[in-house]
């Protein structure tokens, strides 16, 4: 995550706290705006691992660097999605569908952070678990604590702390 990231960490937190009559994006200085629909936590359900992957393989996040939902793209000057964008609109999408996702925050050992989500999913006995999911490109991790070492770009990094937005 770049400098950015405070700002937009933020802009995720407001979101969790059900500030969510406008979603607002900050990418590299322009702001996105698209507008959905309040939504109550109450009305959110947890989603089996097969719905959870149903879910990810319809969503379109993690073609934010692609220039096919940032226009221009960064190959010919435009800006770069990070990680907390790819996270707040996989959360929004996920809670658009009506599954409850929670935005997570990970600080790692050296000052670096990452950005992901969480998703509690119903297991087939009827509990639940937690899974996490990389929004960039769809992985589903099964689970992450401090301490857990998390791989980003070739390099691995000791998770020191975590937020979670829920």
């Amino acid at each position: 995550m770049r400098g950015r990231g405070f700002l937009l960490s933020l802009a995720g937190s407001l979101i969790g706290f059900g500030i969510i009559g406008a979603l607002i994006i900050q990418m590299g200085g322009i702001g996105i705006v698209n507008v959905i629909n309040e939504i109550e936590v109450t009305d959110l359900a947890h989603p089996t691992m097969a719905q959870l992957t149903d879910f990810l393989e319809r969503d379109k996040t993690e073609l934010l660097n692609n220039g096919i939902i940032i226009w221009p793209p960064p190959e010919i000057g435009g800006v770069s999605a990070i990680c907390v964008d790819f996270s707040v609109v996989l959360r929004a999408n996920g809670m658009r569908a009506g599954w409850d996702f929670d935005f997570v925050v990970l600080n790692f050992e050296g000052g670096k952070g990452h950005a992901l989500c969480r998703v509690r999913i119903l297991l087939d006995n009827g509990d639940y678990d937690y899974v996490f999911v990389e929004p960039q490109n769809d992985d589903i991790i099964p689970s992450l604590n401090v301490g857990d070492s998390y791989g980003i770009g070739g390099e691995n990094f000791k998770i020191s702390y975590m937020g979670v937005v829920d």
